[in-house]
């Protein structure tokens, strides 16, 4: 498989934001959002840059956008029409860029441990690394006022720096200070250098301070002021410094005296790392929570006049996207905001597989869209605390009905609708032959993260560390039949019967035989990494399994369904919270972006588990000291019977060769291919012939 491409479905507003006229950019994720506010009380959205990594941090030069795209480096932008921004140029740094400032040819970028980095962007097309400065800490923010360039470098103070040969960077001097823990950005402005960050000034702890840099070569201590949170993000404006302190708010602060620094006005709510200031303007990244995550929404302040400073506009953004549901050329996408009240769902046309259009969306009242199924011409979606009901028609979605029930997976067979949840009443049977008026026909005290249905009977899993099996053969009667002891959290669930893989959230991927439904058994466990489970997807003899950020998708043959083989990983831009696939076309949800994974020559098939013109009896079956396989084969060619453990192994070949049609029998001696007794217990039998295959169970006692 191969990563193909990502589409920036939603964002998440954090660091880097730069204005050219009224087109604003925002750092979005893993991407860049392009707005147009010349009303700014209703921001538009034009257009969205995917990036590999995160963006750290934004800067523009004329028409061309550079941005700070994590550990792939610097990428380049021709903004000139900014509904289609074109990638023109870009340049892979040695370490993390974090901070980017432009002076005439010259691109200064605040590398992380890897110092400072001074790029000639006189061809933004060719874009040409000419010298560095390693600085001792970490280059986290730049600023450059003539020839010396003032670098924050975090644990290790302000680095000063002589750069009037760019390929050969000097240093000059060094503002450090036992007291001092941290700097985060700098303003240099005349001879005073404008910190954040923390210093220690007894009594109290400053959050923001000044340094003296006319001598650049021994800065000292001017003042400081507190807030009371961590000050990042900083813009200085006439004669007031706006410092964003988290959840602390936005403090503006009078910086006319340096000696006599004090807040003019203060906004609450929490604020994130970096603003953006104008003449009129300041636009944050608003939201987040106090457990620090991105912000969910820009918020725009008329800050005309200081004292008085009032929201003029909003522009909310859904960071998380959670369910992904392909069906030949529609692709149903569920996003939400961990923090919201709204989930949407978007409908694309992906005829074009990369190059997918939205055709339509609507937006869903509740938190999370953990959960999408389609039935034609139904789309059900499960959000927060309901279960809503669309209809699909004419390349648009209409909402018909809500049920109140949590969902963490559904299903649809027939006419009948199965919801699992974490509530009481966990999973739950509904008539929805009409869908404007669904009708609960029964429950079950049985909790729900993921389900499989097979024939008539659903197979449930929890962080309980249980399967549980329901006959749903009568959806007003449902019938807990049994349940089976795991040993882990389960997380997710899919079926290839007689086999179900459970995807478990620490390190396993079991296999499950549901032969005999009311007797399951586990007969293989694969070690997989920690958290990487989070969803899997069996298409053909192939398992996907996706998870956290550094794992991405992981392709497994399962051929032979009883020994998993992982053949393949892709690494995606995020985490993955849901798979999908259509052809050899792999839908990932990425948490931030909706991501295409190509798999290259597929032999797409219908699964046969009960292969048509061929299958097998096994008779005495339990059986002591011999039984009979009779094969019933509708052809003449090549095919294998073997006989397999519990744990997967091999233990016995009993034909393997040309056959012709007609019912061939082959007898077993309960020995292995060594002629050695084997144990007493459960065997399985396996049957293949060209892709047909065909595993029953076999039990051998004594």
């Amino acid at each position: 498989c191969e990563y193909q491409c990502s589409w920036m479905i939603s964002g998440s507003y954090y660091y880097g934001k730069v204005i050219k006229d009224s087109v604003l950019f925002v750092q979005s994720g893993y991407g860049v959002d392009i707005f147009n506010i010349a009303d700014p009380t209703e921001p538009q959205l034009l257009s969205r840059i995917m990036t590999t990594g995160w963006s750290y941090d934004l800067a523009i030069a004329g028409n061309h956008l550079y941005i700070c795209d994590d550990y792939a480096g610097i990428v380049v932008h021709d903004v000139t029409d900014p509904i289609l921004p074109v990638e023109i140029g870009r340049i892979d740094t040695p370490g993390l860029t974090s901070g980017i400032f432009i002076k005439d040819s010259i691109c200064y970028v605040a590398d992380d441990w890897e110092g400072l980095r001074l790029i000639d962007i006189r061809d933004p097309a060719q874009l040409v690394e000419i010298g560095y400065y390693n600085t001792p800490g970490r280059a986290i923010w730049v600023d450059v006022v003539d020839t010396i360039a003032y670098v924050s470098d975090y644990w290790n103070g302000l680095m000063i720096l002589n750069v009037r040969d760019p390929t050969n960077p000097q240093f000059i001097g060094q503002w450090d200070d036992p007291n001092l823990a941290y700097i985060w950005a700098v303003d240099v402005i005349d001879s005073l250098a404008y910190l954040s960050g923390l210093h220690l000034v007894a009594p109290q702890f400053m959050n923001f301070f000044i340094v003296n840099v006319s001598h650049p070569e021994t800065p000292h201590f001017v003042s400081g002021i507190a807030s009371s949170n961590d000050a990042q993000g900083f813009m200085i404006h006439d004669s007031l410094a706006y410092i964003c302190a988290y959840n602390a708010g936005v403090r503006v602060v009078s910086i006319a005296d340096p000696l006599n620094m004090y807040v003019v006005n203060s906004l609450a709510g929490f604020h994130n790392a970096k603003l953006l200031v104008t003449d009129t303007l300041l636009i944050t990244a608003y939201g987040g929570g106090i457990s620090g995550l991105p912000g969910h929404c820009l918020r725009i302040y008329d800050i005309s006049n200081p004292d008085s400073i009032f929201r003029i506009g909003d522009y909310p953004v859904t960071p998380e996207v959670w369910e992904v549901y392909a069906d030949n050329d529609k692709l149903f996408v569920s996003t939400a905001h961990a923090f919201g009240e709204h989930v949407q769902i978007m409908l694309f046309d992906c005829t074009l597989p990369d190059s997918i259009a939205l055709t339509d969306s609507l937006w869903l009242i509740g938190r999370h869209g953990h959960c999408l199924f389609y039935d034609s011409p139904f789309l059900f979606a499960g959000h927060g605390g309901f279960l809503s009901i669309l209809r699909y028609a004419n390349d648009s979605l209409e909402y018909l009905s809500s049920i109140s029930t949590t969902a963490n997976e559904i299903a649809v067979n027939n006419n009948y609708l199965f919801i699992g949840g974490f509530n009481a009443f966990g999973f739950r049977a509904y008539d929805i032959a009409d869908p404007w008026n669904p009708q609960i026909t029964d429950s079950l005290q049985v909790r729900c993260w993921d389900m499989a249905l097979v024939d008539t009977f659903a197979y449930l899993i929890y962080d309980d560390k249980y399967l549980y099996v329901v006959n749903i053969a009568d959806p007003y009667d449902l019938i807990k039949v049994c349940s089976l002891y795991t040993g882990h959290n389960g997380m997710t669930i899919a079926s290839a019967p007689p086999y179900l893989f459970i995807g478990n959230g620490n390190y396993r991927l079991q296999v499950v035989d549901i032969a005999d439904p009311v007797n399951p058994q586990i007969i293989n466990t694969v070690i997989t990494p920690y958290f990487t489970n989070r969803d899997i997807l069996v298409y053909d003899s192939l398992l996907f399994a996706g998870g956290g950020m550094t794992w991405g998708l992981r392709v497994y043959d399962i051929s032979n369904p009883i020994i998993p083989v992982i053949i393949d990983s892709c690494d995606t831009p995020s985490s993955t919270f849901s798979i999908t696939m259509t052809g050899e076309n792999v839908y990932v949800a990425d948490f931030l972006s909706l991501v295409l994974v190509k798999c290259h020559g597929i032999g797409v098939t219908e699964r046969k588990h009960n292969a048509v013109g061929s299958y097998f009896t096994v008779c005495p079956n339990p059986f002591r000291n011999q039984t009979r396989i009779k094969i019933q084969q509708s052809k003449a060619g090549v095919y294998t019977l073997e006989i397999y453990n519990v744990l997967g192994q091999k233990v016995r070949t009993l034909w393997s060769g040309y056959q012709p049609a007609g019912v061939p029998e082959v007898l077993w001696d309960g020995c292995d291919d060594h002629n050695r007794p084997l144990s007493a217990g459960v065997y399985y039998c396996m049957y293949q012939m060209g892709g047909n295959r065909n595993t029953t169970k076999v039990i051998l006692i004594k």
